[in-house]
């Protein structure tokens, strides 16, 4: 072997393993870390299920599009006050909304903490209005996130990525 291709070898770092590699985005042992804080409101980020019981239901919990949604979130503003870390923002964090459209690609975040970010547009083409969507983690979360993964594997993606060939 050259000397130049010897250094080269010592310098190149091992492969690093992906971490929890053998788990599945939507395995119950999947926990936020304590270092997810969300500006302070790590409380607000990750709500079990149960605290939405008694939120206000936009448009009386039926689905709007994107366009709707863009709409009402841009209206929030007047409701952004100084609160508590652990208090919802009354009139815009004690909503619950349902969202209509095209699930265009999904990217899990498994060396981070462990949420799902899912693109949702308001056509099954890329072109056109998205919203992100993040799914947390924790075994509240679990059935919705093994749903959503069947998707990815039955639009035949293998990885932590992927952009849907049909949304």
């Amino acid at each position: 072997m050259s000397p130049a291709l010897t250094s080269f070898a010592q310098k190149t770092p091992e492969p690093q393993a992906t971490p929890n590699a053998e788990r599945t985005p939507y395995d119950r042992s999947w926990e936020a870390p304590a270092s997810t804080n969300a500006r302070g409101r790590r409380a607000m980020k990750i709500r079990g299920k149960d605290a939405g019981k008694t939120y206000t239901a936009y448009n009386h919990g039926k689905a709007i599009d994107l366009a709707e949604w863009f709409r009402y979130t841009c209206g929030l503003n007047k409701y952004v006050v100084a609160t508590p870390e652990d208090t919802p923002i009354a009139g815009a964090e004690d909503v619950t909304v349902t969202l209509r459209g095209y699930v265009l690609a999904v990217k899990f975040n498994r060396a981070g903490d462990g949420d799902i970010h899912v693109e949702v547009g308001s056509s099954a083409e890329w072109n056109s209005d998205h919203v992100v969507v993040e799914m947390s983690p924790g075994k509240d979360f679990c059935e919705a996130r093994k749903h959503l993964w069947k998707l990815v594997e039955k639009d035949g993606c293998t990885g932590d990525e992927c952009i849907f060939k049909s949304p």
